[in-house]
Formats: C-alpha cells, structure tokens, sequence
C-alpha cells in the first residue's frame, strides 16, 4: 500500500479501540498487548520506507502512554529515544 493512500482516521479509530481494551485489561490481556501492539512499534518507528507504518507506531504509543503507561517503565530510555526520533520527523503526520 502506498504511503500517500492510507487513511489515517483509520488507524485512529482502531487505536482508540485499542486504547480503551488497554484501559480494563487484565494482566494476562496487558501481555497479549505488550507483545502484539507494544513491541512491534519499534522497527515501525525506524521504517523511513512506509510512512503508514510509522504513523501507526506513533498513535499506538501515543494511546498505550495514555491509557497503559506501566508498558514503558522497563524500556523507557529505549522508547523516548525513538519517540524523539519521531519528533524530528520532517512529516507533519508523524510528529
């Protein structure tokens, strides 16, 4: 899929949803969630070739710090280097 033919209230509607099953999820629920949403952000986040990757990567973590932020404590040096990557990202969407 091209990275100019994606539709980004999409992705948000889905994290929204994935934010509130963050939000009342059990332990077990929180592993499912740390393993499938959380890890795979990271190369996302360094994907310079899919845009629509590293726009899904930014609204997961942007949902899981608001609504799970205990997923962070154990690899928050790892994930605010490249949630400051992100930042300096040249496109608007991104950042």
């Amino acid at each position: 899929m091209p990275a100019n033919n994606f539709d980004s209230t999409v992705i948000e509607c889905a994290c929204k949803a994935l934010g509130h099953f963050a939000a009342i999820a059990s332990t077990t629920d929180m592993e499912f969630v740390e393993e499938h949403f959380y890890k795979p952000t990271v190369p996302w986040l360094n994907d310079s070739k899919s845009e629509m990757r590293r726009l899904t990567a930014v609204c997961i973590l942007q949902t899981l710090l608001d609504n799970a932020p205990a997923l962070f404590y154990a690899n928050k040096t790892e994930t605010l280097k490249q949630l400051f990557g992100a930042i300096k990202d040249s496109k608007l969407s991104i950042r």
